[in-house]
């Protein structure tokens, strides 16, 4: 896999990018070229984290004093939402300490009107997702479409194993959208990535896809246009092994894991330097991270709460909503699926335990997330199984969106199904599954319509959490 043809004429990207573009245009099979399209993305992504993290390294710690500690502290087991986070969040708080030593940092999120090619693109993810009702925008940032593609990668990793079909398929809208995304981030292009030999008075030795250092010599260093070290990559990216590798995750100083995507192999080992991504009030544990969310509980509809993400229970047969409500109790027989199907809109029957997420005009969320964990056609109307596995998801995909305030309908309440206490409990579980990957979330309100349902979620959530949680109406 780390072939590297002499007379391949070099790419005009940094070489991990360049590494993944040798590859995509040596892969014939349709599910190959899929896997290297995610991988090229994925390197592209992490490469913009590794240099917003370097401009983190290098300020003093007061000057990086308004970074939100989860945003660090999800560095510990990331996902591409969160290095998706840090490419949004960091360079303008980092911007306010300073100069930006790469300025270009500080466009990625500016939106722009695109080419044919990458709105094509655009539209057949925004299809694939079910958000062919969004619309397509008029101006698109990079950052945007890098949102895209990590819900779309949520979507296909939740489904299993790629088909041959949709490989084929898609891979070409995917593969254009990159290839405009990368043509559109002249960052890529102007910096170059060198080595810097250890100790002082040494001249850093620059390198390209055709000429890898083959050892180790010093550490990784973006270079500016003049040749000099200007930003330090390591610890969020290094070279070993005549390769690079980009930070996985830690469980401790001298437990850092790290991922090659030339060969797909994972090494832990220790690394001290993490502690300068380590946040100045790092979360110790689940009460500590639990204590930083601002609780509150709500008597309104999930969907009615103005929010980054806003979580709601649904049927299978997509039937719930402001317009398609449910009235009095569900009725033994089970036939009330099958007759509000009529009024769902043709939308296709979802899976248990699937969470789907789309823009709606209805919703004053930016985006509506529906947890399966109904099914109207049996007798026991709700699925337990299919509820823990959907809540947690569900706040895993919020995370990754970049969610800081969600709306979340107690899922199974509804009709009594499980009791308040039970909701907290399953609520409290979920959250220390997905908290690696709500980085940012600061506020979670509790919302359902019923005020006596809202009052025993209040008192069962307090007790649960030991924490206040206000009544927010």
């Amino acid at each position: 896999m780390t072939d590297r043809p002499a007379d391949h004429a070099p790419f005009p990207y940094p070489y991990p990018v360049a590494a993944m573009l040798h590859h995509l245009d040596g892969a014939t099979d349709p599910i190959a070229r899929f896997i290297q399209v995610g991988n090229l993305f994925e390197v592209t992504l992490r490469y913009l984290a590794a240099l917003t993290l370097g401009w983190y390294v290098q300020l003093p710690r007061s000057g990086a004093a308004e970074i939100h500690p989860r945003v660090l502290a999800g560095l510990a087991r990331p996902s591409p939402g969160h290095w998706c986070q840090v490419v949004h969040a960091l360079p303008p708080r980092l911007a306010k300490a300073g100069p930006a030593p790469i300025p270009e940092l500080l466009t990625l999120d500016r939106a722009e009107e695109r080419g044919a090619g990458w709105n094509a693109a655009y539209r057949s993810i925004q299809d694939f997702l079910g958000r062919e009702n969004e619309g397509l925008p008029r101006r698109l940032s990079v950052g945007g479409l890098f949102d895209l593609h990590v819900a779309f990668r949520n979507k296909t990793k939740a489904h299993g194993a790629i088909q041959h079909e949709l490989a084929r398929r898609l891979t070409p809208a995917l593969e254009t959208s990159l290839r405009e995304s990368l043509e559109a981030i002249p960052l890529l292009r102007r910096y170059g990535l060198g080595m810097v030999p250890a100790g002082s008075g040494g001249s850093p030795m620059a390198f390209d896809f055709s000429h890898p250092p083959a050892d180790p010599v010093g550490a990784l260093w973006v270079l500016g246009p003049d040749g000099h070290p200007l930003l330090p990559l390591h610890p969020a990216m290094t070279w070993t092994d005549g390769e690079p590798w980009f930070l996985n995750g830690w469980t401790s100083p001298s437990q850092v894991e790290f991922l090659s995507y030339l060969t797909g192999r994972i090494r832990t080992a220790p690394c001290p330097d993490i502690v300068h991504l380590l946040p100045d009030s790092a979360p110790a544990g689940r009460a500590s991270w639990l204590q930083g969310i601002r609780w509150a509980v709500t008597t309104r509809d999930p969907w009615d709460v103005p929010a980054d993400a806003a979580i709601m229970a649904q049927d299978r047969h997509r039937v719930f909503g402001p317009v398609r409500e449910v009235a009095g109790e569900p009725p033994a027989d089970g036939a009330i699926g099958q007759a509000l199907a009529a009024v769902s809109g043709g939308q296709p029957d979802a899976r248990a335990g699937e969470v789907l997420v789309s823009r709606r005009p209805w919703c004053a969320a930016r985006f509506l997330l529906e947890a399966v964990v109904y099914d109207l056609d049996r007798q026991a109307i709700l699925d337990e199984d299919a509820l823990a596995i959907a809540l947690p998801e569900a706040l895993r995909q919020a995370g990754d969106l970049g969610a800081e305030t969600i709306a979340l309908g107690p899922l199974g309440t509804e009709y009594g199904v499980i009791a308040p206490d039970r909701f907290a409990t399953l609520l409290v579980t979920a959250l220390e599954q997905a908290h690696p990957r709500l980085p940012t979330l600061d506020r979670l309100i509790v919302a359902t319509r019923e005020p006596a349902l809202a009052a025993h979620l209040r008192k069962a959530l307090t007790h649960a959490l030991g924490l206040p949680v206000t009544a927010d109406d």
